[in-house]
């Protein structure tokens, strides 16, 4: 099929197979073959939070680790069932810093002392790392960087790869985003590899405001008020560092290890990588860690001492998920009835672009295994780890099974669904499978219903 296609391309067209098919040729069905430069992580993600940074420094750099993937062999479905549709959101690709409000603040500390001569042999060290880092973010703050591009590439090669039955024909693909431009590049380069290995798919790519308002809400209320929390709950001394940068005392430099951290923790996403953990010791680390993955939980679900505000807010995207389901199951049985008559193309996918803080909290509609809702701020770091659930490009997908009858009829009863984080079959807390990792969708949909019901 691809190749009768192939030849019907411009030469662009087939130029961009031929750098995509080594890529295709590199997946299957069996764990162990990966999209290039992006592999299956060794590390162990279930370790309880102190154990896991234990195994590998990095994983404190929470949210912003470059993308964990955590791909693995497809359970068998049940006998005769086939996946039809895939329903996804995922995180931005891997970006320069954020905001260059904490660069400036920590340049404005560290140049004069640069100029002045009044660095430390580790404080000129810092300086350059800093220049590094400066030099690709200049006129780049938020962008999408290569390393984000390859993410994204990589996620849907292995998705066509592992369900190639979604993608065929002139099946038709939905792609929006947020209006921030890299949720706009990472979609973009999706839809591109998507499109190569299969040049017949009817893909519309679309963003705009209408959607950022469901998929990246914001409630600046809380955020502040978890701020309040979380610095009165963690606050940082940051006199031994100031001491080993400069040579003499700095005063009023309130806030400056914590920018720097916020700086610094960027540097793995960059196409030419940054590495700055070691200016920090250990118990700093530390600390640094405890800060924001309280924030990230506090921010992103229902903790005990805040409720549920998050969670109403994006009840809209649960509604998203839902109402896109919906409308791939009677898709899928006009396409089947139609013999001859009107076609009506496959709905394949509905793929949504967006942001830590909404992934994160959606996650928490679907109760994975191993994520605990409701903790109090006190329980959070010994058990919730940010970078389990959220790094770079990670993502939720639902993979729709289905079973057709001899006249090609689909009921809701009989399609079945599996949850995918970070490409890895998840089982959900709450819910009986009908068999491994797949749930029946009316009883899925029945739950999501019912959990964002108590937050509307």
């Amino acid at each position: 099929m691809m190749m009768r296609s192939f030849h019907r391309l411009s030469l662009p067209g087939r130029l961009w197979v031929c750098l995509l098919l080594p890529t295709f040729l590199s997946c299957s069905h069996s764990a162990g073959s990966y999209a290039p430069d992006e592999v299956r992580t060794t590390l162990d993600m279930t370790l309880a939070p102190r154990a896991l940074m234990e195994q590998d420094s990095t994983l404190m750099l929470n949210e912003l680790h470059p993308y964990l993937c955590y791909a693995d062999e497809d359970s068998p479905a049940p006998e005769g069932y086939k996946p039809f549709y895939i329903s996804h959101y995922g995180r931005h690709g891997s970006r320069t810093i954020h905001k260059e409000a904490p660069l400036l603040k920590v340049m404005s500390v560290i140049q004069p002392a640069f100029e002045e001569d009044g660095l430390t042999p580790l404080g000129r060290q810092l300086y350059d790392t800093l220049m590094l880092l400066k030099r690709q973010t200049d006129g780049n703050v938020g962008m999408l960087t290569r390393k984000g591009v390859l993410q994204h590439t990589g996620i849907a090669t292995r998705m066509f790869a592992r369900f190639p039955e979604v993608f065929e024909g002139e099946a038709y693909v939905s792609c929006i985003s947020t209006v921030v431009p890299r949720c706009i590049m990472s979609m973009s380069h999706f839809a591109m590899v998507l499109k190569g290995l299969q040049p017949e798919l009817d893909i519309r790519m679309d963003c705009s405001e209408r959607y950022t308002r469901w998929m990246n809400a914001k409630d600046v209320e809380r955020i502040n008020r978890v701020d309040k929390m979380v610095n009165q709950a963690f606050p940082l001394d940051e006199r031994a560092m100031l001491a080993r940068i400069f040579k003499r005392t700095q005063k009023n430099k309130t806030g400056f290890m914590d920018a720097l951290f916020r700086t610094l923790a960027t540097g793995l996403n960059l196409d030419q990588s940054v590495s700055g953990l070691h200016f920090f010791t250990k118990e700093e680390l530390a600390s640094l860690w405890s800060r924001y993955n309280v924030h990230e939980y506090m921010n992103c679900s229902n903790p005990a001492e805040i409720g549920y505000e998050r969670m109403r807010l994006f009840t809209p995207l649960i509604d998203s998920l839902i109402v896109g389901a919906d409308r791939a199951l009677a898709a899928a049985g006009k396409a089947s009835l139609s013999a001859g008559g009107g076609y009506e193309k496959p709905h394949a996918a509905d793929l949504r672009f967006g942001h830590d803080y909404p992934l994160m909290t959606i996650l928490c509609f679907f109760e994975p295994e191993g994520l605990e809702t409701g903790l109090t701020m006190d329980q959070v770091n010994q058990r919730f780890a940010t970078v389990r659930w959220i790094s770079m490009a990670s993502n939720l997908q639902l993979i729709f099974y289905r079973r057709a009858d001899d006249a090609g009829c689909v009921s809701e009863e009989d399609v079945l669904v599996k949850v995918l984080h970070n490409e890895s079959e998840v089982k959900l807390q709450g819910m009986t499978p009908v068999s491994g990792p797949y749930y029946r969708w009316s009883d899925l949909r029945h739950t999501l219903l019912s959990r964002a019901a108590q937050y509307r």
